[in-house]
């Protein structure tokens, strides 16, 4: 068959049929692979499904808000998302309190220790931090110690979530900030 082929043809148009067969192959065939692979997103709407992870970025040191020597506080964004996805949701329901320890706390220090200053935060309470972001809805706070100063040169911060009242907390992982001892 082939070599019938290659009669009616001529040998340049049966070498031009062999090199679009061999380039429609070339092109189709990662088509081919991936029919049937699908990604999983978010639905879309108000309720976007559980929150089971929280994500906590700080500022590089502790900052001085009044200009004196000093540290007072120091800034933090967070993020929610969910476990199967990358989808960043908003904090619809719960509470987020921020913990903060006079020094490196590690593993499960930060389940167990008591925190110098704990601040918390309702969903309805967040809404006025909320900033949305190129990824999702993230929430950026400067948040200060008042009178309760670290007295060691570093501390470390970590968020605590609850979804409801009650609940198993969720939490972030710990971030670790020098701070400027008066």
């Amino acid at each position: 068959m082939r070599r019938q082929i290659r009669t009616m043809l001529g040998p340049i148009g049966f070498r031009r049929l062999c090199c679009a067969w061999c380039l429609s192959w070339i092109v189709l065939a990662p088509l081919l692979c991936l029919v049937g692979c699908t990604t999983k997103r978010a639905p879309a709407g108000p309720s976007h499904g559980k929150i089971e992870q929280i994500h906590l970025f700080l500022t590089s040191v502790a900052l001085s808000m009044n200009g004196k020597v000093g540290s007072e506080g120091f800034g933090a964004r967070i993020y929610a998302s969910l476990h199967e996805s990358t989808a960043i949701v908003p904090v619809t329901e719960g509470t987020v309190e921020f913990l903060l320890f006079d020094g490196v706390v590690i593993g499960d220090g930060v389940k167990t220790n008591t925190p110098l200053k704990k601040w918390s935060f309702s969903q309805s309470d967040l809404r006025r931090y909320a900033q949305p972001t190129a990824v999702g809805m993230s929430y950026q706070l400067a948040l200060l110690w008042g009178e309760t100063r670290p007295v060691r040169p570093r501390v470390t911060v970590v968020v605590r979530y609850f979804p409801s009242p009650g609940s198993t907390p969720i939490y972030s992982a710990p971030g670790s900030i020098p701070v400027t001892i008066r």
